[in-house]
């Protein structure tokens, strides 16, 4: 019965990260070791290291995770807080239900296909944040020669997001493109760089200020549609 038990569960732990499943990130309903705590570096050199070194940690609160960051990880550039999840499947789709905090240029945010080495630092991902004036897609890559992150600026949706409400952002990740929308914006499509390999990591991204994230919806397969159509 033992034995039997342990293959149901192990089976049922496949089925979550690999087929369609849903978490909500209330106290008790998600499982936190499903996840990796990365570090990611700051976008400029400093020397405070004791801010940087290792993964800001996400609060757990009755009805979400929430992040937020002192005057000092501020000042350090550590005012990053990721955790990732692999869904195993290197396409599909996801939603993820957020509020954004009132601190000026808090950006709750996502990111894909994210990269790191054995000390859980970041080396890479497609980033997209979400603030209250705007939705910004970045390319992340990681600087070990100055311990820093490089972010290059690809594009951004000038749209009000108003921090008194939940928002959710659906991303659609295919083998050479993804495609976003936020609430009911019309859906921007990207294609990866050339040298860029997707996988079929994701993960919640808490930036600057204050970023609670509700639920995260994963499906197999993409809804949202790449073209658009005749009404």
């Amino acid at each position: 019965m033992k034995i039997i038990f342990m293959v149901y569960a192990l089976l049922t732990s496949f089925i979550i990260t690999a087929g369609d499943f849903t978490l909500d990130f209330s106290k008790g309903k998600w499982e936190e070791s499903a996840w990796t705590k990365v570090t990611v570096l700051p976008s400029k050199k400093n020397d405070q290291a004791q801010f940087i070194s290792k993964p800001v940690e996400f609060t757990q609160k009755d009805d979400c995770v929430s992040v937020s960051f002192s005057p000092e990880q501020l000042k350090a550039g550590g005012d990053n807080a990721l955790i990732l999840i692999d869904t195993k499947n290197p396409q599909g789709e996801f939603e993820v239900s957020f509020t954004i905090g009132k601190e000026k240029g808090t950006a709750p945010g996502i990111c894909i296909s994210p990269t790191y080495g054995e000390d859980k630092v970041l080396e890479s991902c497609y980033a997209i944040f979400v603030a209250d004036y705007t939705m910004a897609v970045w390319y992340a890559e990681v600087d070990r020669t100055t311990g820093t992150m490089k972010y290059t600026h690809l594009a951004r949706l000038s749209r009000w997001q108003d921090p008194d409400k939940k928002h959710t952002i659906r991303c659609r990740y295919e083998k050479n493109s993804f495609s976003l929308k936020v609430d009911d914006s019309d859906i921007v499509l990207f294609n990866y760089a050339k040298e860029f390999i997707p996988n079929s990591k994701i993960g919640i991204w808490g930036c600057h200020g204050t970023c609670e994230f509700y639920s995260l919806d994963v499906k197999s397969k993409g809804t949202l549609p790449l073209s658009g159509v005749k009404p």
